[in-house]
């Protein structure tokens, strides 16, 4: 499956991203990732927008990373990506894993992902890829008929090696 990650933070080392990245590489998955280096007081110019949807416009599945003071970047982001691709959005760190509704219902996201992500992420883009049912995947925020639901968070992942 193709999955693009976008990370709005003014540096590259987005260790999260990184590592959602390899854990999707490992399970056979495509993945592009951007990294958007910007500040969260400025505003995305269209080029730039431009750019992204045309990097990402054969993903079947695109994340952003998600901090409360990058709200307003990743609700932007979001608008663009959903005007121009038809793929879902899943919304992933402190932001989402603490207001999951909230980045459904006001940010636009349609899955909001809850706690540490690797394993929940490979496992979505496998039943994703399969047509496989994921409304009960633990770590995972979503609206079911217009209703949001929110699963309880994954167990922590103890082996940190893995």
């Amino acid at each position: 499956m193709n999955v693009g990650l976008i990370s709005p933070y003014p540096d590259i080392q987005s260790f999260g991203l990184r590592t959602l990245s390899s854990c999707l590489k490992k399970d056979g998955h495509n993945v592009k990732m951007i990294f958007l280096c910007s500040q969260f007081w400025d505003k995305y110019e269209d080029g730039p927008l431009n750019e992204i949807v045309d990097l990402l416009k054969d993903s079947e599945l695109i994340g952003l990373s998600v901090m409360s003071n990058f709200w307003d970047n990743s609700v932007q982001v979001t608008e663009k990506l959903k005007k121009e691709i038809g793929a879902p959005i899943i919304w992933g760190g402190t932001h989402p894993t603490i207001r999951p509704e909230e980045c459904i219902e006001r940010g636009g996201a349609d899955i909001a992902c809850i706690g540490e992500g690797e394993d929940t992420l490979v496992e979505l883009v496998r039943r994703m890829e399969n047509g496989d049912d994921y409304l009960l995947l633990e770590g995972i925020g979503l609206k079911d008929n217009g209703k949001i639901v929110v699963n309880k968070p994954p167990p922590l992942i103890i082996d940190l090696d893995k």
